[in-house]
């Protein structure tokens, strides 16, 4: 229960206790302060501005809902910002620190996202900011006991051990009720046949002389009920309510380290007291919590509780957890204090380091620990809307049942206040009934509404429309950004970052110092589809951390549009051989871009490079691009074999055209020869041929002469024949 070693005080406990109450009753949110938070809530609910002391019992109650309209659309606005992986991130001291700071981020995230439920955490300290001017959360480590029962039939008394083994070196255990009874046939009928083989035994042990074993006994048989005390263990945030939460007046921002005291006013029960570590008899002579406190019933919220409980172990006790500055020790300087007070009795003191209590706000007053809330700002605009909205209905209730003027003894009253339609009103006289002009309701009342509207948005920070037109404007082209960062927007943009400072990065700073220094053993979580271990014990201490977050929804889209812009850049700069961009860069802008996109575990989606699966990726494409490259040189070897084999079939080539060269050369050279040969022939020849035909054609003159000289005889002879005869 005790963060440091218990130092000899100088200072009474009756003493601190009477300082610590003094310093209560003073702050801010204590009983001497005049403010009483619950307006704030009542115009939430719409239950303020309420009717005048005097009244119309018929005049129109309707209230405004210009407080809970701008908070609920401003948390509509603002929650996406902080719905991404990662939250915050602390920042390395060395290039080698990175890994390391990574996976300290990652388990810090895990346990306040995870384990202790951050998003509502976060929900609930914005509502707080934004109605009540601060939101506060507690963060501590959490140690109490558990107590758990088990009940055991028919446990023979040598299993007994066994049975009251711990399960863990912090367990103790003890029997908390015990009861003797028969055993159970089974085991009677073991012990009968056990006593068969004894009494067997004994006449061969005679004989023999050996010496007997004593006999088996009946085994003694209990039904217990066993008590296990575990020590739970575990870092814990909690949201606290603002009237919980009591801060010394001259505080002058919203960082309470160094305030001078602070102070956690809750309502416990004796049990939850008790499993704290508290001493019983102690918590039982604490006086109960009465429900009739009316100081402290109107100014807070809890005004609908019944604090009256049926049994001492869950009755109410109110504990101040006190955080004083303050010498206890007599050195002079003052050191911070964890005092436990209930009842005007001091439970614990210790020392203590940091500051449980983390305060947060959306707009921040300087020099205040308190900032502006939206009430602050609208609760105004809420009375004048009202007011309006009350005469507007009333004229319109007016114009639809107009007064009259009645003349007495002439109408039947009955018949004129019935209002049934197209009823009867018996008059004496046509003028009986006489109707009284009502006056408009002016269309100034319905601007006057319009420009309150107007108001709200501007005050508020946001509107119930706006929703639509920031995400329709997130992915329009580079006009819209300038378009759509209205002062609505920025105003929202600067309510995220100023609560996220404030309110988060303090609480994941301690938080990585409780984890850092109560947790024992190592921690495991699973982020994505990777595991993540580590000893707390081993982590160095951190101071910086930087928040991630506090954008719109448009913001978030157009800053989603801009890292897809630079993925592409990084893409096209790696392919041309750039060193600026690696694969660790381009997955930091991916994982970026996952999470502006609203999508959760970048892991599921893309591989982390420092992530084992990434690393055996990573190996086996540099075996890729291994055997890429060998493949990559052979081609280039043979393609060299290949032009040196060219080049070679080209020089033997160019050699066979020179000798064809030559030989066509040569063959023409014979060629000519050849042809002048053949003129030289064909000239011969021709003269040769001449010749013949010259002699043939004298042979065929000669033999035509002759022929015909033959015939010319023939022709004589046969005419000198004929003659011949004749004669």
């Amino acid at each position: 229960m005790n963060e440091n070693e218990d130092q000899a005080p100088h200072m009474s406990e009756d003493e601190l206790v009477s300082i610590c109450m003094s310093e209560a009753a003073n702050a801010l949110n204590g009983d001497g302060d005049n403010s009483d938070i619950s307006i704030a809530l009542d115009y939430f609910n719409a239950k303020l501005p309420g009717m005048p002391a005097k009244c119309d019992p018929k005049a129109s109650t309707t209230v405004s809902t210009d407080v809970r309209d701008a908070i609920l659309s401003t948390i509509a606005q603002v929650m996406p910002a902080f719905t991404g992986d990662m939250l915050c991130r602390f920042e390395p001291e060395n290039e080698q620190d990175e890994q390391q700071v990574r996976m300290e981020t990652d388990l810090v995230n895990y346990v306040f996202m995870e384990q202790c439920d951050g998003l509502s955490i976060i929900n609930e300290g914005l509502f707080d900011a934004l109605l009540n001017r601060v939101g506060s959360a507690k963060v501590f480590w959490d140690q109490r006991q558990i107590v758990t029962y088990q009940e055991f039939k028919n446990v023979p008394a040598m299993a007994l051990p066994q049975v009251m083994q711990p399960q863990n070196p912090e367990e103790s255990v003890e029997i908390a009720e015990q009861e003797e009874v028969e055993p159970p046939e089974e085991m009677i009928q073991q012990y009968q046949m056990q006593m068969q083989q004894y009494e067997q035994m004994i006449p061969q042990a005679l004989l023999t002389g050996q010496p007997m074993p004593p006999p088996p006994e009946m085994p003694t048989v209990f039904n217990i009920k066993v008590r296990r005390v575990n020590i739970k263990s575990q870092p814990a945030v909690c949201s606290t309510p603002p009237e919980e939460v009591l801060v010394s007046t001259d505080q002058t921002n919203i960082n309470l380290d160094d305030c001078r005291f602070v102070c956690h006013k809750t309502i416990e029960t004796a049990s939850s007291l008790i499993e704290q570590g508290y001493d019983k008899d102690v918590v039982e002579e604490l006086n109960g919590y009465a429900s009739d406190n009316i100081a402290g019933l109107s100014r807070s919220r809890s005004n609908e509780i019944d604090y009256n409980s049926q049994h001492d172990s869950t009755k109410h006790i109110e504990v101040y957890e006190c955080y004083p500055l303050i010498d206890y020790d007599g050195d002079g300087i003052a050191e911070r204090l964890k005092a436990v007070i209930a009842s005007n009795r001091l439970l614990s003191v210790e020392n203590y380091d940091g500051m449980p209590i983390k305060s947060g706000t959306g707009i921040l007053m300087p020099h205040k620990w308190q900032g502006i809330s939206l009430f602050d700002r609208l609760k105004e605009i809420q009375d004048g809307s009202t007011r309006m909205m009350r005469v507007i209905e009333d004229g319109t209730a007016l114009a639809a049942r107009t007064r009259v003027g009645a003349v007495d003894n002439m109408v039947n009253i009955s018949d004129l206040l019935d209002s049934t339609t197209g009823g009867v009103i018996r008059m004496r006289d046509p003028n009986g009934v006489v109707g009284i002009p009502n006056p408009e309701v002016p269309q100034s009342a319905y601007a006057y509404l319009d420009r309150q509207d107007k108001r709200r948005r501007e005050a508020g920070g946001s509107a119930a429309d706006s929703a639509a037109q920031n995400i329709a404007s997130g992915g329009d082209g580079a006009n819209a950004f300038e378009r759509a960062m209205s002062a609505m927007e920025l105003d929202e943009a600067q309510l995220a970052r100023t609560f996220a400072n404030t309110f988060i990065k303090p609480i994941y700073l301690e938080l990585h110092r409780l984890i850092r220094k109560f947790y024992q053993g190592e921690i495991s979580a699973k982020i994505g589809d990777r595991w993540v271990s580590s000893v707390p014990a081993q982590w160095p201490d951190r101071e910086r951390v930087t928040v991630t977050i506090g954008a719109s929804q448009g913001e978030r889209l157009r800053k989603a549009g801009a890292l897809n812009n630079l993925y592409q850049t990084q893409v096209a700069m790696m392919q041309t051989g750039s060193t600026l961009v690696n694969q660790n860069t381009i997955y930091q802008t991916v994982s970026d871009m996952t999470s502006m996109l609203g999508l959760d575990n970048p892991e599921q989606y893309f591989v982390d490079p420092n992530s084992q699966e990434g690393q055996q990726a990573a190996q086996m494409q540099q075996q890729n691009n291994q055997q890429m490259q060998q493949k990559q040189e052979q081609m280039e070897q043979m393609q060299l074999q290949m032009q040196q084999a060219t080049v070679q079939a080209q020089v033997t080539v160019s050699q066979a055209e020179m000798a064809k060269a030559q030989v066509t050369a040569q063959n023409n050279q014979l060629k000519h020869q050849i042809d002048q040969l053949k003129q030289q022939l064909d000239q011969a020849k021709a003269g040769a041929d001449t010749m013949l035909e010259r002699e043939q054609m004298d042979r065929d003159t000669a033999l035509k002469l002759l022929e015909m000289e033959n015939a010319a005889n023939k022709d004589l002879n046969a005419e000198y024949e004929m003659n011949k005869a004749i004669a």
